[in-house]
């Protein structure tokens, strides 16, 4: 029984911390671009955040793209690329 809370701890905290990430990312992407997202118009998987938002928002958050990804490591989040 230990297990099982042991595993459903583990996805619960994992929830969480992708809730903290997309919340600091629409935070720097303000800051940079001065554009505001929403939590479903991110998406998180295997290190990766997709955003599904228009062109134009896209290419400035490219640009930013490396900056960002240093800020979001710099605050413990385990990020490799946005896309």
């Amino acid at each position: 029984m230990n297990l099982i809370k042991e595993l459903l701890s583990k996805y619960q905290s994992l929830k969480v911390t992708n809730q903290d990430l997309k919340d600091q990312l629409i935070l720097l992407i303000k800051n940079k671009t001065q554009f505001t997202l929403s939590n479903n118009q991110i998406k998180i998987n295997n290190q990766t955040i997709y955003l599904q938002v228009p062109p134009i928002i896209k290419t400035e958050v490219l640009i930013n793209k490396q900056e960002l990804l240093h800020l979001l490591q710099e605050q413990g989040f385990n990020v490799l690329d946005i896309k």
